[in-house]
């Protein structure tokens, strides 16, 4: 009605805290641990991000940034640097983790290729896209490399035992809501994508995997998500079940007709066939071997370079390597009890 409308505010907020499925080890600690039982508790990280709109009927509302909580005229914002960096890294962690053979998120983001990878993801692809975007107030853009940290310090954390195999799940929505419009973005400026192509190559390796071995995707989209994999199922060196998977609309949209996009996954894919994980996101930190993250309007003027070759000589190397991106504290884990 009117009087709703007109007298009633609905500030919008924005949560951020980690929390892992419970598992049985979590349930049945709970008296060792906390000098209580409980058959269903909500196990989390320590860290904790609250942000609410400032929107309120005359002004009126508890003090709640006195506890921590991030008082603001506009959360959209927050949640954009928040989705965009935490969640859309959290996506790309799962494939590359999983194919390395790993199962959990802190021994992923510890791996010694997998966080320069994303790190350089997140700096150079997904935090150029905040910068581009008017709407990102100064004091964000400001803290950006900051909570690049943060994001990366959170995923090492051991005691939240969080599975690639849960995050893994309901991808194609996940790229759908939130990394395709990135992607389309870096593109419209000729940005660099050579991450998220790689990150979805990954994503492919993981779905042709588990469907060659049988196993369940846990997708909303599952039937969609695997038919390109089952049609593709004993051709093992080919890129049919790839080029059938980015076909796929209801996913990649507009993405599934841009040619050079398409290019840039194949080439990730068939690295990853021919050279392996490892050589395939080394190529991706120092930005040498084929030249995947170049300006993909112009594929047709690139040099081409054998797939999967990754000499550090001069005429492959780019100038705009950054070693702070390969840092002596990647190996380091951090031990945090979560909180129940």
């Amino acid at each position: 009605c009117a009087w709703l409308e007109e007298e009633v505010r609905y500030p919008s907020t924005m949560v951020d805290r980690i929390t892992p499925a419970t598992s049985w080890d979590d349930i049945a600690t709970m008296p060792d641990k906390y000098g209580f039982e409980d058959n269903w508790p909500v196990m989390c990280e320590p860290y904790k991000h609250w942000v609410i709109e400032d929107d309120f009927v005359d002004g009126q509302r508890p003090p709640w940034e006195t506890v921590g909580a991030t008082l603001t005229k506009d959360v959209v914002t927050h949640e954009l640097m928040k989705v965009r960096l935490l969640n859309v890294t959290h996506s790309a962690i799962c494939y590359v983790g999983s194919l390395a053979g790993l199962t959990h998120v802190h021994e992923a983001v510890t791996h010694k290729m997998i966080k320069p990878f994303l790190r350089r993801l997140m700096t150079k692809e997904i935090a150029a896209s905040l910068v581009a975007d008017p709407t990102m107030p100064g004091e964000l853009l400001a803290v950006l490399d900051e909570y690049v940290d943060l994001v990366l310090s959170r995923f090492e954390n051991v005691a939240v035992k969080d599975t690639l195999d849960r995050v893994a799940m309901d991808g194609s929505e996940k790229f759908r809501v939130q990394g395709r419009e990135v992607i389309m973005e870096r593109l419209a400026r000729e940005g660099q994508v050579r991450g998220f192509a790689l990150y979805v190559a990954s994503w492919a390796h993981f779905l042709r995997s588990k469907v060659r071995a049988g196993e369940k995707i846990k997708d909303a989209s599952a039937g969609l998500v695997t038919a390109p994999w089952e049609m593709d199922k004993e051709n093992a060196g080919g890129t049919a079940g790839l080029e059938a998977f980015l076909d796929i609309e209801e996913i990649f949209g507009v993405l599934a007709r841009h040619e050079g996009w398409r290019e840039a996954v194949k080439r990730e894919f068939l690295d990853i066939d021919q050279a392996g994980l490892e050589a395939t996101l080394l190529g991706a930190i120092f930005g040498v071997g084929h030249n995947s993250n170049a300006d993909l309007s112009s594929l047709e003027r690139a040099r081409e370079r054998a797939s999967g070759t990754f000499a550090l000589d001069e005429t492959c190397v780019a100038d705009t390597i950054e070693m702070d991106e390969w840092r002596a504290d990647d190996e380091a884990a951090v031990f945090v009890s979560l909180e129940a």
